[in-house]
């Protein structure tokens, strides 16, 4: 199991913009990243701005194969991140980074702000 804690999050430096978000969506003080519907939820609520950033300071689960579909993703940061597969359809990807992202066989029908 992959769970953070806040005084994890202290101290990689963890902006207080993402502590206030780790509040909201932790249970217990914990926030667990071991599965894709974790990542989702995540994504969903908020930490898609800080996506990158947990990626290379906590070990993340793969988002292949993820369920995004109408997320707002808008200013993601998912650089290099694995969507192959993954469901996108009408989420809302204008100015989300993704650069080097693996978006293999993804549904991005009907997704805003997204130019192949």
């Amino acid at each position: 199991m992959n769970i953070i804690t806040r005084e994890e999050l202290k101290e990689k430096e963890a902006c207080i913009e993402g502590l206030a978000l780790f509040d909201k969506l932790a249970i217990d003080g914990k926030l667990e990243l071991s599965t894709t519907q974790n990542a989702e939820h995540v994504l969903r609520n908020g930490g898609h701005v800080y996506w990158e950033w947990l990626r290379e300071n906590f070990a993340t689960p793969s988002l292949y194969h993820a369920n995004l579909s109408g997320a707002n993703l808008h200013g993601a940061n998912l650089h290099g991140a694995d969507l192959s597969d993954a469901y996108l359809r009408d989420a809302n990807l204008s100015d989300a980074d993704l650069r080097d992202a693996n978006l293999h066989g993804a549904d991005l029908s009907d997704a805003i702000g997204y130019t192949p």
